[in-house]
């Protein structure tokens, strides 16, 4: 009986061994989790992840704010619906492309395109795209920044250049540059 009973001590004790790695695992995952979705939700640009159909599987908050779609809009809808013609009508065909010849246009590179927003405004945006394997499911996640201030900035110094240059073409005065140290 004392070897029955001491038995029984031993797999309750190796038992309570394993529900306590259980619990220890199950707190480091969720704790992982909490700081995967605050890195996410607290990045400056916008990220989106879509399935191999082109669905949209999860964003960020900086995708409502920059497309002006709440999360719940997005979620299962496909991404096309951020993007004018012609790519909106062409992006099926970009995906069903690249899963068949598994030729990179796109992913991995970054690009400028356009997006458009809710309220149908067509804008400037940086994207990069990555592909990920979760488990058997393909998945490609977007990196969407807005670049208009900088298209912009960089357009006003464009025309400030032209201006310049049109003004020297334009002087019959002698024109005398100087350095900031008199040369």
């Amino acid at each position: 009986i004392a070897g029955i009973a001491e038995d029984i001590t031993e797999e309750k004790i190796a038992h309570e061994l394993l529900e306590q790695r259980v619990e220890d695992r199950t707190k480091d995952l969720l704790r992982s989790e909490i700081q995967h979705r605050s890195l996410i939700d607290n990045v400056i640009d916008s990220v989106i992840t879509i399935d191999n159909k082109g669905v949209i599987r999860s964003t960020n908050p900086a995708t409502e704010d920059l497309f002006g779609y709440s999360a719940v809009e997005l979620i299962g809808e496909n991404i096309k619906m951020l993007m004018p013609e012609p790519y909106q009508s062409k992006h099926d065909d970009y995906i069903l492309s690249y899963i068949n010849t598994k030729v990179k246009k796109i992913i991995g590179v970054g690009r400028e395109v356009s997006g458009l927003k809710k309220d149908g405004t067509i804008f400037p945006i940086d994207l990069g795209i990555s592909e990920m394997m979760l488990e058997d499911e393909q998945l490609f996640i977007g990196i969407i920044r807005d670049v208009s201030k900088r298209i912009e900035a960089e357009n006003m110094l464009n025309e400030s250049v032209s201006q310049l240059n049109a003004t020297f073409e334009a002087t019959t005065d002698g024109i005398l540059v100087v350095n900031d140290t008199g040369k």
